[in-house]
């Protein structure tokens, strides 16, 4: 919509929460699990560094470059789309931080990527009409867990 080309990336959603950050996870006002892991991951025995956790709701969706096709090219990008939820730790002080992810969904017709793409092109009139979302990838289920630790050198 706004550039007039995509490079294949149509569309990114995410609806996100992030707590306040406290002192340490013993202060954290959530869960009793979400306290657990985070004690664990990704700061086990840091007690000067600030926490909160995260999460999110998301869409992906990937189009091939010519959605007015039926039959994406063969060397094109497939149809796909996906939807996650995914929770976060995050630990920070002035010296490192870390991020502990982990995210759960779903890959294909159960993402509604078709169905969101056809409403924002064909009802809200924002795009050529795509014509290829019966091809999509088939249902999968998606896991992704991440870890990341960055250090500030001073």
């Amino acid at each position: 919509m706004l550039w007039g080309d995509d490079s294949n990336f149509s569309s990114g959603l995410s609806i996100q929460y992030h707590t306040a950050c406290n002192k340490g996870w013993n202060n954290a006002e959530t869960l009793g699990l979400i306290k657990w892991v985070g004690k664990q991951f990704p700061t086990p025995n840091d007690n000067d560094s600030v926490v909160r956790n995260s999460h999110h709701i998301g869409q992906n969706m990937i189009t091939p470059g010519d959605i007015d096709s039926e039959i994406p090219q063969e060397e094109d990008l497939p149809y796909a789309g996906t939807l996650t939820y995914t929770l976060s730790w995050q630990s920070f002080n002035r010296k490192k931080a870390r991020n502990f992810q982990m995210s759960v969904g779903v890959l294909g017709q159960e993402s509604f990527a078709g169905k969101l793409q056809k409403f924002t092109h064909n009802d809200l009139g924002l795009g050529p009409s795509p014509q290829g979302w019966d091809t999509q990838r088939d249902t999968e289920p998606l896991l992704n867990i991440g870890y990341q630790y960055a250090l500030i050198l001073s």
